[in-house]
């Protein structure tokens, strides 16, 4: 009888681990399955690259801007494939910093699947994955490029702006509210017979000081 209670025993001690095990498993399962889906809602891009380029996980939002139907179209594929030319060795650079253990943010073009070129913000660190431990690049990256347009946009009109004040045959001037030069034209300055807008307005500022 002592020899069956200890078998007993043992067997229920053992059913009960198990039970637990599979309670811990579960539970570990649906964190996995919740982080998945909390990564595949996310609207920036997050993908996990391999030491050598390969893609190892890209999230639906990083799909869509490398314009792929599904995982399966780019799984295993080299990343640096997605990369514009002009900044291969850049972003080259900036993996390479990550798998050795240093963050990183770069701003960076790609072209899609469908040939769409997007600018991309990623910031990057490194990452152990898999029994092996191999080290990964994990990023999040977000989609720039309406802010890049709208930056050169701007750009090409302050140029436009500046070309126009430059070679104006009109004198034209920017005052402060109580009358202080910010600048001038050179059409302005050889009107009063300066050399150059900087010297007619060190003059005026001269005549102010004596004021």
């Amino acid at each position: 009888e002592q020899s069956f209670a200890g078998s007993l025993a043992t067997i229920m001690s053992l059913a009960m681990e198990v039970h637990e095990r599979k309670k811990s498993d579960e539970a570990l399962r649906m964190r996995e399955e919740h982080l998945l889906a909390i990564i595949d809602a996310e609207p920036e891009c997050v993908k996990l690259v391999a030491a050598d380029g390969t893609l190892l996980e890209m999230n639906r939002s990083g799909l869509a801007m490398i314009e792929a139907d599904s995982w399966h179209v780019v799984a295993g594929r080299s990343v640096f494939r997605l990369i514009a030319p002009e900044y291969l060795q850049s972003f080259t650079a900036m993996h390479q910093r990550v798998c050795q253990g240093e963050p990183q943010t770069l701003e960076f073009e790609i072209i899609g699947l469908k040939g769409t070129r997007r600018f991309m913000e990623t910031h990057a660190v490194s990452l152990r994955y898999g029994l092996s431990g191999a080290v990964a690049h994990l990023a999040v990256s977000r989609d720039i490029t309406e802010h890049k347009r709208a930056e050169k946009a701007l750009r090409l009109a302050e140029e436009q702006y500046r070309s126009i004040f430059e070679n104006a045959v009109e004198g034209i001037f920017q005052t402060t509210l109580d009358g202080r030069y910010l600048s001038a034209n050179p059409a302005l300055a050889r009107l009063y017979g300066y050399e150059s807008p900087e010297e007619m307005i060190e003059s005026v500022m001269d005549i102010r000081r004596q004021v």
